[in-house]
């Protein structure tokens, strides 16, 4: 039998990715500023030089993170929504995996929002954009199979969907009640079942009402 001996290239991106796998597990349990890129490169298994090689320093390894992070949420995501027919359980489904994912890995997603903001790079934003069309696509299909109002305000639901469960996990983790994963989540649907529903004569101004109702209740609920 013959064994094939793997190429150049193959190696390079097995090692490329043991580098971005050990660095995401050191930024979640050290943060940037404690992880250190020697500690990095004994946890992939190569010499601290080698990450330079691929890496020019730590922001540019914590950006590849970053981009590998959003790839396997837009998979991850892209899969659950499959999975389910209708708009609005595509919408839960997509709910409850990012709530999930929200609160199983808050460090990268904190950390991830520090860079992007504290920096004034706009490739974090890029990374998200993959991920946030799930979401719009399934506001869409909604509106034009008639689930949805044709007037909702899809870049308000977006902020309010993606908003709201950070603001919710926030509040988790703070109070130590991450047992209320299914009670935010209910709101959550809630809130936005009650601007994505059809009207008999839907109206913008009445749907902006609903939207500003929809928000008081999340934040109530989180204030508890």
């Amino acid at each position: 039998m013959t064994v094939r001996t793997k190429t150049k290239r193959e190696k390079l991106a097995e090692r490329e990715e043991a580098i971005v796998s050990a660095a995401r597990k050191m930024f979640h349990e050290r943060g940037m500023q404690a992880a250190k890129m020697a500690d990095i490169a004994a946890a992939a298994g190569v010499a601290e030089g080698t990450l330079y090689l691929y890496f020019k320093n730590k922001e540019a390894l914590f950006a590849a993170v970053v981009t590998r992070h959003w790839e396997d949420l837009t998979e991850g995501a892209s899969r659950v929504v499959a999975e389910v027919d209708t708009p609005r359980d595509q919408l839960a489904a997509l709910a409850q995996f990012t709530l999930r994912r929200i609160l199983d890995d808050w460090k990268l997603f904190e950390l991830s929002f520090v860079l992007h903001y504290g920096s004034g790079d706009t490739s974090d934003a890029t990374d998200k954009r993959a991920y946030v069309r799930i979401f719009d696509g399934i506001i869409e299909r909604g509106i034009d199979r008639g689930d949805f109002s044709p007037e909702a305000p899809v870049r308000l639901l977006r902020d309010l969907f993606f908003g709201t469960m950070e603001y919710a996990v926030r509040s988790m983790l703070r109070s130590g009640k991450q047992d209320d994963e299914p009670a935010a989540l209910a709101m959550l649907l809630k809130a936005t079942d009650g601007v994505l529903m059809p009207t008999a004569e839907p109206q913008k101004a009445d749907l902006a009402d609903r939207l500003e109702a929809a928000v008081a209740r999340l934040e109530a609920m989180s204030n508890r």
